[in-house]
């Protein structure tokens, strides 16, 4: 069985933290840090060390109901890696890992945790009631963590005019057709209004819809599971 040590990483009052050459050792082979944060925050994860290796650390930041909202590895070919995420007020979970790997055992690296500017959906916001409020014409940055078949990424959007909706959908590229994004536009009462897919062979869509002033919600999933840790891109414009 695993040890889980469990560590106090950051305070409410999040800024930066930084943690220079942390080991998990044969005793204490994952890390567990809690994080608290008092209102939303975009965070950025930073890894690096010092030694290429062929290492590779699982990290992933869970909720309170154990839900993975980022799932990824950082590999030590790499000199450093970034991962950025938003998160909602509320706990959560940092855990380190190096899984079945005991040669990677004592191998030093450094973690930092900033806070960042942009946007990007604020997780949780796999419920139609944690949706994600977007401003018109910004883009919001998103990624679906396909180990979990809930993973739903929630929006919501405020139309003061009837009018034509356009949406605009951006997707890494690749030659797996089989790589589809779901993307739905409800209305209020949660209600599909139209549904439009993006495959990973595009580079996403870009659709106009006529609608009418109201409250609506943008539903983004994965049709077919394998867009795990892929960014996307989204955003739309009232004409």
């Amino acid at each position: 069985m695993k040890k889980i040590i469990v560590k106090s990483l950051v305070s409410a009052s999040l800024v930066s933290a930084s943690l220079s050459a942390e080991i998990l050792t044969q005793t204490q082979k994952v890390i567990n840090y809690s994080v608290s944060l008092e209102k939303p925050k975009n965070l950025q994860f930073t890894f690096s060390n010092k030694e290429k290796s062929l290492c590779q650390l699982k990290f992933s930041v869970k909720g309170t109901n154990g839900n993975i909202l980022l799932s990824n590895k950082y590999n030590f070919k790499n000199k450093k890696d970034i991962f950025n995420i938003a998160l909602q007020k509320g706990n959560y979970n940092l855990i380190l890992d190096w899984g079945g790997a005991p040669r990677c055992l004592n191998t030093p690296f450094d973690f930092q945790l900033t806070k960042i500017t942009g946007n990007f959906e604020i997780e949780p916001n796999d419920k139609i009631s944690q949706a994600t409020l977007m401003k018109e014409k910004s883009f919001y940055t998103g990624v679906l963590q396909s180990k979990n078949p809930k993973d739903n990424d929630y929006y919501k959007i405020i139309v003061d005019k009837d009018g034509s909706l356009r949406l605009v959908f951006k997707n890494e590229l690749s030659k797996e057709s089989n790589r589809i994004y779901g993307i739905e536009l409800l209305n209020e009462n949660k209600q599909k209004i139209t549904l439009l897919k993006s495959s990973l062979k595009k580079k996403g869509i870009d659709k106009s819809i006529n609608i009418k002033k109201g409250v609506y919600f943008i539903k983004v999933y994965s049709i077919h599971f394998g867009l795990e840790n892929k960014e996307y891109n989204i955003a739309y414009v009232v004409n």
